[in-house]
């Protein structure tokens, strides 16, 4: 996950790609879940200017089936993504929300009040600068949902059917916690509604657990 010209979809399979475009017209997803309602709880009390977001791994855009069921602050939302299978899809199905095409490993996006982001730092070879892209354009705070663990991991997955392996790699929580650091965030650790924070089998002897982490701009 590297380079514009390596679309993330050519990682997955046609199975993988229905999958995202069925989700758009079902109930949000339990991590969307989890993500809307926090912000509308941290964010209550910030007035009735729009609270910028952005959507780093945004996919077909399926956090916007959360704002739009479960959203109750007005959100001036930005998706980003390294495919642009998937945000042809997610232009279709959300005219009126932006999308980009960006590798966060690589660049940054813009400057904004809340960052999310999940299932993808733990994808991306340059990890630490893709999160030092996000905390440096982060003005409150970030939620990601990513793998974390006791010990430092990385493996390859393939796909049966795709065009090319993609990495999958498992955090320390000091490792995050150092990085965090680095920028002036500090690190809180919640579980994962959607997996219960339990470890599973990914495939190609890689097992992984999965928690949602709040950063916190220090001072915000």
């Amino acid at each position: 996950m590297t380079r514009h010209s390596i679309d993330w979809h050519t990682k997955q399979d046609e199975d993988y790609l229905q999958l995202c475009i069925d989700r758009l017209s079902q109930p949000p997803l339990f991590w969307v879940e989890q993500f809307v309602t926090f912000i509308n709880e941290k964010t209550a009390d910030w007035g009735d200017n729009p609270r910028k977001v952005n959507d780093i791994g945004c996919c077909t855009g399926a956090f916007n089936v959360g704002l739009r069921e479960l959203g109750q602050c007005p959100i001036d939302y930005q998706g980003y993504d390294i495919s642009q299978t998937y945000l042809d899809i997610a232009r279709l199905h959300f005219p009126k929300r932006p999308f980009e095409l960006l590798d966060i490993g690589q660049s940054k996006p813009r400057e904004t009040d809340i960052s999310v982001m999940s299932g993808t730092l733990e994808h991306v070879d340059e990890w630490q600068s893709a999160l030092s892209h996000i905390c440096q354009t982060t003005k409150r705070f970030v939620l990601m949902r990513t793998f974390l663990g006791t010990s430092f991991e990385v493996g390859h997955y393939s796909q049966p059917g795709a065009d090319h392996s993609y990495p999958i790699y498992q955090f320390t929580f000091q490792q995050l916690h150092e990085e965090a650091e680095k920028h002036g965030f500090s690190v809180e650790m919640m579980r994962d509604k959607a997996t219960d924070s339990i470890a599973k089998y990914l495939g190609c002897g890689i097992t992984r657990t999965q928690y949602v982490c709040l950063l916190t701009a220090k001072g915000a």
